[in-house]
């Protein structure tokens, strides 16, 4: 009875729940859309719920080192509450403006002063030609630097970046230069891809709300599709109170700051520094295992149905820890570290 009191007074009364949904009124006919509206909601994944929760498969380990990292500035960073919210950068953010045009100004300064040493190497070092590329040279050097100092000193602060909060089933995004707010569950998704300029294809999560004209998207670009599919199930876990946080590496600096998550920890003896503690080549292991998974899953069908025609769960963040090869690799990294 406490645990349960402790949840509801930790939860907002917007919280989503996917296991007491609302009654939510039917999204727009498609005949009541505009053109640019049918044209924003294209490509719909039409899936709800959590089936194939490979969620390891299309992550970086990187983080892991992260969780090793014991310098200030990153014990600071891990106090960020992960588990009642997380930011996403957008465009409506001109910081994001800003270091978008650093990272291109910086590439032009080192096309522009290749191409002019090619250009002095070609004209002898003649005058005019070291006059020209003096000038190619110092220009684009000067922008990048003048741009990339007020970077450095935060000129240009970050702000309208999309919000979702898991404590508060609410998502926050700027709409024509306004700031909304939305819960989770009145959105639709969507998988828009874009070219590279290689000519390959990046897939996009697109959230578009049921009952008006807003949407905003998850701004990582994705290599497959699948890979979307699976950030999909990802943010409805993450945003669902019914069930623990994703059990992925940049979860765990939170997980015991999360009722529900710190109540399904302890019912399944999960460790606490579990990713902390594997080793990384271990975690490669599994990764792999987990990302074969995801790209054999027969994605539309339930899981229920997936497991019926013969796919299998790899098993990563779902009870690893009580089988017997991540334990014992865990014990024998935490011999290692402490005879070190």
């Amino acid at each position: 009875m406490t645990e349960l009191t402790d949840r509801h007074r930790y939860y907002a009364d917007t919280a989503y729940n996917s296991q007491q949904p609302r009654d939510l009124d039917p999204p727009r006919q498609q005949h009541h859309l505009s053109a640019k509206q049918k044209l924003v909601r294209q490509h719909p994944i039409d899936s709800r719920g959590l089936h194939c929760r490979e969620y390891l498969s299309y992550l970086h380990l990187g983080s892991i080192e992260i969780l090793n990292d014991t310098s200030e500035e990153n014990l600071a960073d891990l106090e960020h509450p992960g588990h009642e919210y997380v930011v996403w950068d957008s465009f409506s953010n001109p910081k994001v403006w800003l270091e978008l045009a650093v990272m291109f100004l910086g590439l032009i300064a080192f096309a522009s002063t290749s191409v002019a040493i090619i250009i002095l190497f070609v004209r002898s070092f003649e005058w005019n030609a070291i006059d020209y590329a003096s000038y190619m040279i110092i220009g684009s050097q000067l922008v990048y630097r003048a741009a990339k100092y007020v970077l450095d000193h935060n000129w240009v602060k970050s702000k309208n970046n999309i919000l979702v909060n898991r404590r508060t089933g609410l998502v926050t995004f700027s709409w024509k230069r306004k700031r909304i707010i939305l819960p989770f569950d009145e959105f639709d998704v969507c998988m828009p891809a874009g070219t590279r300029p290689t000519g390959s294809h990046d897939y996009y999560l697109r959230f578009v709300h049921k009952y008006s004209d807003k949407w905003f998207q998850a701004p990582a670009g994705r290599d497959y599709a699948w890979e979307v599919e699976q950030d999909w199930e990802f943010w409805q876990q993450y945003m669902d109170i019914s069930q623990p946080l994703p059990d992925v590496p940049q979860m765990e600096p939170f997980r015991d700051r999360d009722p529900v998550t710190a109540a399904w920890d302890r019912e399944q003896q999960r460790p606490k520094d579990y990713w902390k503690n594997l080793p990384l080549e271990h975690a490669k292991k599994l990764k792999a295992k987990s990302r074969a998974a995801a790209e054999r899953y027969p994605w539309g069908l339930t899981r229920e149905q997936a497991l019926n025609s013969g796919w299998r769960a790899s098993g990563v963040g779902e009870g690893d820890w009580q089988t017997q090869t991540a334990p014992q690799a865990v014990r024998q990294h935490q011999q290692v570290a402490s005879s070190d």
